[in-house]
């Protein structure tokens, strides 16, 4: 059904202007990768005078709170609609326009306007599969909203989970885990495996 929409959705031009990096959404919010810390795949919001980088806390936050409002199957099923349309591309405009129309189409089934959180989830996703050393990809962030949405961890806990950062975490972390108290990946696979949501695929490499 997914391959389905992804035929459909690109056939349609989304009505904002693309660029070579990113979107600026109708109501002006200009959304893109630039330079971070650690590659140049960092997803970046530019909203007027405010320019910042989503993290984990942030739109971990709204799944929540839209959970809260809209249910948590239906934010769970939005979520892996995106989820299941994140591959690893080159985003060029195809790639653009892919996320946009998947994100939009997603955002119609809600009274609030959550396009911006789509493409935020969507980019994020995009990014962990392009990590050099990553070996779990975008099923990282899969796991968090797994999470938080039917597991019901503390979000604080969740974003530790995965950044394996002990001071948010304390009172929660697991000194079974490997690497000495940090998140490794076999154990985090582990976990997937528990919840019935791991997929054994090979990821691209940049």
């Amino acid at each position: 059904m997914m391959e389905e929409a992804n035929e459909s959705v690109l056939k349609a031009k989304p009505k904002v202007p693309l660029f070579k990096k990113g979107f600026r959404l109708e109501n002006g919010v200009w959304i893109h990768f630039d330079t971070g810390g650690f590659d140049d795949w960092c997803v970046f919001v530019v909203d007027g005078d405010d320019s910042y980088s989503p993290t984990d806390l942030d739109y971990f936050t709204q799944l929540k709170e839209l959970a809260s409002k809209y249910g948590t199957m239906k934010v769970y099923l939005s979520f892996y609609t995106v989820y299941k349309s994140v591959e690893y591309n080159d985003w060029t405009e195809n790639d653009r326009v892919l996320c946009y129309n998947v994100c939009r189409m997603v955002a119609d089934e809600y009274e609030d306007d959550t396009l911006l959180l789509w493409i935020i989830l969507y980019m994020t996703m995009l990014a962990e599969e392009r990590k050099k050393d990553a070996i779990l990809g975008k099923q990282i962030k899969h796991l968090g909203v797994y999470n938080i949405l039917f597991d019901e961890y503390p979000i604080f806990y969740v974003t530790g989970f995965v950044r394996s950062d002990k001071d948010k975490v304390k009172g929660y972390m697991r000194s079974d885990s490997p690497n000495g108290g940090g998140k490794g990946w076999r154990w985090l696979r582990s976990l997937m495996k528990e919840r019935d949501i791991f997929e054994e695929r090979e990821i691209k490499r940049p």
